[in-house]
């Protein structure tokens, strides 16, 4: 004891001038001071639960510049792929300018052509107009005939009918003037097959003059596909362009798309960051405050309860701490799958930096504003 109405212990001054001076009152506070060195040293815990955390970064740190080295090599390959892309960058330049010297030979070709068509032109529609005519006259005759072979079929059922009567009446009684309708009948049967015969000669006459129209317009189809080689040759040239055009394409949306994953990921563990802020600042002030009532307070109960909550609150911001932490792992593992670069990946890790930048400070500041011992 120091002096009158003052209690000295462990370096720690406590007023009493409201108590009685009694051993009893010196235990109790005591037992605070216990309880005091017991919650200080669950912060020499939670520092070395940093240092081990400040240690796993360095392991990371070392990982990184692995990566980075790796990162270095696949710098070379996409150098060597940017000078492929630039000697084919080339290569379709030179085969672009040749296109274009063998259009311009083409469109030269296209003219003397489309010149050659135009003098053909009044042959082609006189064909055009005979081949229609001739169409629509064998047309015509091919449904009369088609007309006439119907009723002759007819007419050909129908006597086999008669024949089949004929027949079973043959069965029944052999009378010669049946035996003489039998020939009649088939005199009249030679007869359509005379008729069918010149039928088909007549069908022969007509595919003949289809097979005269057929060479007359094989013979005008070469000016007619050199017309269309050049065009057909353009379009191939077209779909290898717009092939080249849409590779370039879907690279800008690729970046484009890592882009706007980045930044969803940052702003989400920036929230997650935010909230830990909050409650290390929440806590760094129940903290002092605490300190300050236990100072001035002699009931052990009340101050143990208050650093059981103190502890509580500190595990819970060391499991967000953790959590964050294991949020950034995971989704800078997956942006750099996706092909983000490292760079993106270290701005990310980079937050858990600035978290453990304000641990110390925080538990800096405590250290400042509790009172030394005496």
């Amino acid at each position: 004891m120091a002096q009158q109405g003052v209690v000295n212990i462990l370096g720690v001054k406590v007023t009493n001038k409201n108590l009685l001076k009694t051993d009893n009152l010196q235990v109790q506070l005591a037992m605070m001071l216990e309880v005091m060195s017991d919650f200080s040293a669950r912060f020499d815990e939670v520092n070395r639960k940093f240092e081990a955390a400040q240690d796993r970064m360095g392991q990371i740190e070392e990982k990184q510049r692995q990566q980075a080295s790796d990162m270095r090599a696949m710098s070379k390959n996409v150098d060597r792929i940017d000078g492929e892309v630039q000697r084919m960058d080339t290569f379709f330049r030179k085969e672009i300018r040749e296109v274009n010297e063998l259009l311009q030979q083409q469109s030269k070709e296209h003219e003397i052509l489309k010149k050659q068509v135009e003098e053909h032109e009044p042959r082609i529609g006189h064909l055009e107009v005979k081949v229609a005519e001739n169409e629509e006259k064998f047309t015509k005759q091919l449904f009369k005939h088609e007309t006439e072979i119907a009723r002759l079929s007819r007419e050909q059922k129908k006597q086999g009918e008669g024949l089949k009567d004929i027949v079973e009446r043959f069965e029944r009684a052999d009378i010669d003037g049946l035996r003489d309708q039998v020939n009649c009948q088939a005199e009249t049967l030679k007869e359509h097959e005379a008729l069918h015969e010149k039928h088909g000669q007549r069908l022969d006459e007509k595919d003949a003059q289809v097979e005269s129209l057929t060479k007359d317009l094989a013979a005008i189809r070469p000016y007619v596909d050199a017309t269309f080689a050049t065009k057909v040759y353009v379009q191939r040239l077209e779909k290898r362009l717009e092939q080249f055009v849409t590779k370039t394409y879907m690279d800008e949306k690729q970046q484009e798309f890592h882009e706007h994953i980045e930044n969803f990921v940052e702003e989400e563990l920036q929230d997650q960051r935010s909230d830990i802020y909050d409650k290390m600042r929440v806590l760094e002030e129940r903290i002092l405050n605490e300190l300050e009532t236990a100072t001035h307070n002699n009931e052990v109960e009340m101050c143990a309860d208050r650093i059981q909550e103190l502890t509580r609150e500190l595990e819970d911001l060391g499991a967000s701490v953790t959590k964050h932490n294991d949020d950034i792992e995971r989704n800078a593992s997956r942006i750099l799958a996706m092909g983000s670069s490292m760079e993106s990946v270290q701005a990310l890790r980079s937050g858990m930096d600035d978290i453990n930048t304000r641990v110390g400070n925080m538990l800096k500041g405590l250290e400042e504003k509790v009172p030394p011992p005496s």
